[in-house]
């Protein structure tokens, strides 16, 4: 026996390129994209995490403990242009985040999104951006956020968002995670 999921960290993620015809050049435009590569971009960055985190929570919920983080990106890049089949596949992982969350509630799991609050030196940005890695965040920056939503720190903490990029270090862990803690999905948007 391999023993139980406590903690499942869902980074599956391909960026908008993923969809790019051979051949095609400059901006992606939505009506450029190959339409079976789109579906393929839009389940990695959606349907990855329902399908795990489905399987996952069970064992979760027996023991009466469990984490789910869900790393999702920015407002910005949700939404930015040449980014049709990213932005709306972790849009839909994030609104996933806070549903789960809110059928969780009082299970002991929980679950959160985490987002690197700008480019990140992984593969899919130098892909997608043309950014140098050498210029982008280092992915250690999910380090610190990571353990403590991994911990029982973090219990009754759930449905919330955590830019890694605003969490200070140099605070104790848990001033660290209200600083940098929004809620998840928008929640300013009522109607």
């Amino acid at each position: 026996s391999c023993g139980t999921i406590d903690i499942l960290v869902n980074n599956a993620g391909v960026g908008s390129s993923h969809a790019r015809p051979k051949g095609l050049e400059g901006t992606l435009h939505f009506w450029e994209c190959d339409p079976v590569l789109w579906d393929e971009a839009v389940a990695i960055n959606h349907a990855s995490g329902f399908h795990i985190a489905r399987l996952a929570v069970l064992p979760m919920l027996e023991k009466g403990w469990g984490r789910i983080i869900n790393n999702t990106t920015n407002f910005h890049t949700m939404l930015g242009p040449g980014r049709s089949c990213y932005g709306p596949g972790k849009a839909a992982l994030e609104a996933s985040s806070l549903i789960w969350a809110k059928e969780l509630k009082d299970t002991g799991v929980t679950v959160n999104v985490l987002i690197p609050g700008g480019p990140t030196a992984t593969p899919i940005h130098e892909k997608s951006r043309g950014i140098p890695l050498q210029k982008m965040m280092s992915p250690d920056i999910f380090e610190e956020p990571i353990l403590w939503l991994a911990s029982s720190a973090s219990d009754g903490v759930s449905g919330c968002r955590f830019n890694a990029k605003l969490w200070d270090k140099t605070l104790p862990p848990d001033e660290g995670a209200g600083r940098s803690r929004q809620p998840a999905a928008w929640a300013r948007l009522s109607s």
